[in-house]
């Protein structure tokens, strides 16, 4: 892949772009879907802006490291999605359940599983792909990250 024009890499930049806003708006999206129940308007409001901000940083944290291999990189990432959209999911599924699980628990969790978890696991997999195929690929003096997102 090292011979990628610049017209290449402003692709995979931009598709790299889209991909972290999605991955972005779907762990706030889950947040306030998984939250919603549990607090009021204004508290959910204030959990999805604190939730975007904080992914946001992180993932600018994550493309500040030099590969797409690194551990550090790895648990930039993936802070986000293990602090807003797991322990949540965790939190409400062990509050509602009293021992056994109802069919509308199984449905709900199908419903986080498949709306949340599939589709960030694997933008994921090909953020972590592409950046993995740019990075070689850029001239001295180019960033890998697109524009800090």
């Amino acid at each position: 892949m090292s011979h990628l024009d610049a017209d290449d890499i402003k692709k995979l930049r931009l598709l790299r772009r889209m991909i972290n806003i999605s991955l972005i708006s779907l762990v706030v999206g889950a947040v306030v879907n998984i939250l919603g129940g549990v607090l009021d308007a204004a508290a959910g409001i204030s959990a999805g802006v604190a939730t975007a901000l904080v992914t946001f940083y992180c993932y600018r944290q994550a493309n500040l490291q030099s590969t797409a291999t690194s551990r550090t990189y790895f648990i930039w990432r993936y802070v986000p999605t293990v602090l807003f959209l797991v322990v949540p999911m965790l939190w409400t599924t062990i509050a509602a359940s009293d021992g056994g699980w109802s069919f509308g628990e199984w449905a709900q969790g199908f419903e986080i599983l498949a709306s949340y978890v599939l589709p960030i696991s694997f933008l994921y997999y090909v953020d972590r792909t592409l950046k993995r195929l740019l990075t070689p690929a850029l001239p001295a003096g180019l960033d890998a990250s697109p524009m800090g997102i």
